[in-house]
């Protein structure tokens, strides 16, 4: 199943928007240790806390896991956890 809503076109413009573009060069100090994640914060943001009600994004639809676009519209169908 699919699980993003929007168009092709619409899912790139939301992550061009939300992309921490350049991030690297403005942060490129000697002897600095990176940290990189090579999934878009469209799938997951590894920043958010684990835990939504601590994350004060979700209360928006930007939890751990984006429902909703920088604008408010919905993202993503309703994600559903399957215990095995």
């Amino acid at each position: 199943m699919v699980q993003f809503v929007l168009t092709d076109g619409e899912l790139q413009r939301e992550q061009q928007k939300l992309a921490d573009a350049y991030t690297d060069e403005l942060f490129n100090f000697p002897n600095s240790e990176t940290v990189s994640f090579p999934y878009s914060r469209l799938l997951v943001d590894v920043e958010r806390f684990s835990d939504d009600e601590q994350e004060p994004m979700s209360r928006v639809g930007m939890g751990r896991f984006y429902m909703k676009t920088s604008g408010g519209q919905q993202l993503r169908r309703t994600l559903t956890s399957v215990e095995t």
